[in-house]
């Protein structure tokens, strides 16, 4: 059994999990709940798609 089994999901929750529980069918039935997951980047490849322009403007926008 795995720690990800033990947990009592709920849905509109987040989830953060260490890279260690990488199941993507343990994380699939946390997303058909209508629930997020986040997993620690480790191995991952990631590329920032935000700006500062936009955070300028979506700060600007906010005052």
């Amino acid at each position: 059994m795995n720690f990800m089994d033990q947990i009592k999901y709920r849905p509109n929750a987040y989830y953060i999990f260490n890279k260690g529980y990488f199941d993507l069918a343990r994380l699939y039935k946390i997303n058909i709940m209508e629930s997020l997951f986040i997993i620690r980047q480790g191995y991952f490849q990631y590329k920032i798609v935000d700006d500062k322009k936009r955070f300028r403007e979506a700060k600007t926008n906010l005052s």
